[in-house]
C-alpha cells in the first residue's frame, strides 16, 4: 500500500481543524499535530495557513458532486434534493456539527485574506452554477413554475441551505436543517 505523502496528509487533516477551530483559530501547530508531521514539514508545502486553506477548499468543492447535478437522469428537482442531503450527510458523518467549510470560512476569513476569500467565491460561484443548471432543467421539463432566474434562484437557495446549516451547528437541532428541506422543496421549488 503506499504511503500518503507529507502534503496530503496535512491537507486531509487540516480540513477538520478548520472546521472545529475556524480559520482564525487554527494555529499552525495545531495543524500540524492534527497531521502528525513535524513544522517545518509544513513550511516546506505551504507558505502559510492561507496557501493551505485555499487548497483544501478548492479540494472541498471539488470532491463534493456538483457532477451529479450536471447529469441529466431522473427528476432534476429530486437529483438537487438528494444532492443537498448527501452534502449535509456526508459532512455530519466526516466533520460532525461544525458546519460547511465554505460556510465557515465565507463569514470567518478576515477580508485581509483576500486569495482565500477569492477560492470561497470561486467554490461558491461553482456550486451556485450547478444548482443553477439543474433549477433551469427542472423548469424546462415543468417541474418549476415560472420564476426569478435560475442562477438567482440558485444563490437563495444555497444561501438557505447554509443558513439552515450553520443554525443547525449554534442550535444542535438537526431539525432545523430537515425543516429547510420541507419548505425549500415542499412550497418553493414544489
Amino acid at each position: 500500500m503506499p504511503q500518503v505523502s507529507v502534503r496530503s496528509r496535512i491537507v486531509e487533516n487540516a480540513t477538520g481543524v478548520f472546521l472545529e477551530k475556524g480559520f482564525q483559530g487554527a494555529s499552525i501547530q495545531d495543524l500540524v499535530d492534527a497531521a502528525h508531521v513535524p513544522k517545518g514539514s509544513f513550511y516546506n508545502h505551504f507558505s502559510g495557513k492561507e496557501e493551505l486553506a485555499v487548497e483544501i477548499t478548492r479540494r472541498y468543492v471539488a470532491d463534493s458532486g456538483l457532477d451529479e447535478l450536471y447529469v441529466r437522469s431522473g427528476p432534476p428537482l429530486q437529483r438537487l434534493r438528494e444532492h443537498l442531503q448527501s452534502v449535509a450527510e456526508r459532512r455530519t458523518r466526516e466533520y460532525g456539527p461544525h458546519g460547511c467549510l465554505l460556510g465557515n470560512f465565507s463569514t470567518g476569513v478576515p477580508a485581509t485574506n483576500a486569495q482565500l476569500r477569492a477560492q470561497v467565491a470561486a467554490g461558491l460561484d461553482q456550486w451556485t452554477a450547478a444548482v443553477a443548471a439543474a433549477l433551469a432543467e427542472a423548469r424546462q421539463v415543468g417541474d418549476l413554475r415560472p420564476g426569478p432566474d435560475p442562477q438567482v434562484l440558485a444563490r437563495y437557495v444555497l444561501d438557505g441551505f447554509e443558513g439552515a446549516i450553520a443554525r443547525v451547528k449554534t442550535s444542535g437541532e438537526p431539525a432545523v436543517l430537515g425543516e429547510w428541506f420541507d419548505v425549500t422543496f415542499g412550497v418553493l421549488l414544489g
